[in-house]
């Protein structure tokens, strides 16, 4: 369910940064998770990555940041160890980045081994240090390149992977784990509210009708000829008055066909009797 307080600007950048993740193996992908001392991360994740992945993140593969060695799969896995933890910071203003600026962005904190801030095209040069840049378009509709901040360290210490203590990994990890138990069984309990809602509209349908056609035979037989009696026995509220006029036209018209039938039986018996 998409949040009402962040606009459709922030919905669409959010979508295209999950889909990122998503295809670099993180799953699931949570949104509005408690990742450290109050701080809520727009998008938070974590990931068992297999050799191809690590790829993608551009973590190994290649030579690293200082243009050295090439970096193996396992030096890296060794290093780091696994699962990697994720989040994203979803920033679609200037004023939004420099609210966050001191708190979030100023190198002192990193809750995850990957730091990610999302933003459209101008409205910063490039990624706070320790941060991984997904530039977007303006309009937040793709993504055109992913920076990362770089400084002069060792070969293994990347400025765009930081490590986590084993605790504060598992906790992240928790934290993503229960907004996805409440997102799914919020989810179902609406989905059974919405079912139940409609099988209970449903059956009132029938009820409904049942009973219009029960109120129909009294009419025929003549044993009823108050139009609030009828309405009573429905769930209608206090807009009765165009309800009774048109049931009081019914149940005229109803009166009018059984008279009707009734001389029609007559000039049949009397034709029989001729």
């Amino acid at each position: 369910m998409l949040d009402k307080n962040k606009t459709p600007k922030t919905h669409r950048a959010t979508a295209i940064v999950s889909a990122y993740l998503d295809a670099r193996g993180f799953k699931p992908i949570e949104t509005e998770v408690r990742v450290y001392n109050g701080w809520i991360a727009d998008l938070a994740s974590f990931v068992y990555p297999t050799m191809t992945e690590t790829k993608k993140l551009k973590l190994t593969g290649y030579k690293n940041i200082l243009g050295e060695a090439k970096i193996e799969f396992n030096d890296f896995i060794y290093r780091y160890s696994t699962p990697l933890t994720a989040i994203v910071e979803v920033k679609v203003t200037r004023q939004d980045f420099k609210i966050d600026m001191e708190r979030k962005f100023s190198g002192q904190i990193f809750p995850a081994h990957l730091c990610y801030l999302a933003y459209p095209r101008g409205i910063i040069e490039e990624p706070p240090v320790g941060w991984v840049g997904l530039e977007l378009d303006k309009e937040c509709q793709r993504l055109l390149r992913v920076t990362r901040s770089v400084l002069k360290r060792n070969k293994y210490n990347y400025t765009f992977v930081h490590p986590q203590n084993p605790g504060d990994t598992i906790d992240l990890i928790a934290n993503v784990a229960i907004r996805r138990e409440h997102r799914t069984r919020y989810q179902a309990m609406r989905d059974w509210l919405k079912s139940y809602r409609a099988k209970e509209k449903q059956d009132q349908k029938v009820s409904d009708v049942n009973e219009l056609l029960y109120w129909i035979e009294k009419i025929l037989d003549g044993k009823t000829r108050k139009t609030e009696t009828i309405l009573q026995s429905f769930y209608f509220p206090k807009r009765w008055e165009n309800i009774k006029e048109r049931l009081d036209n019914i149940f005229h018209k109803l009166l009018e066909i059984k008279a009707a039938t009734n001389e029609r039986e007559v000039v049949t018996d009397d034709n029989k009797e001729i």
